[in-house]
């Protein structure tokens, strides 16, 4: 995960997806609104079209990139009436991230035992 300091008024994003050639540069955009807006941001794509200027498809696409390069998690909230309510973004520093996480934790366990 991405660590944010929401004491200041920029965004710390990391140089992995900055210099990944597979990620066009308004995809890197959006990373960088992510970024900015904290590490768990509850929004909606229609949130996103009122930052960004971009249409709603366009934002759909630059979302499911991140996810599919491993730089975004999204996950989806509901009403209890199970009807959609918003989605949760969380910035990855890459694709390595959510292994790291993992490792991080296994290694945490073992350190207490």
């Amino acid at each position: 995960m991405v660590e944010m300091n929401k004491n200041t008024s920029y965004a710390q994003v990391p140089n992995k997806i900055l210099w990944d050639k597979n990620i066009p540069l308004s995809v890197k955009g959006m990373y960088a609104v992510i970024c900015s807006c904290g590490p768990a941001w509850h929004s909606t794509v229609h949130g996103f079209e009122k930052v960004m200027k971009e249409g709603r498809g366009a934002i759909g696409r630059y979302l499911k990139i991140l996810e599919t390069a491993g730089y975004l998690r999204r996950t989806y909230k509901r009403t209890p009436d199970g009807k959609y309510a918003d989605s949760e973004y969380m910035a990855l520093a890459g694709p390595d991230d959510s292994q790291d996480e993992a490792q991080e934790a296994e290694t945490n366990d073992a350190k207490e035992v």
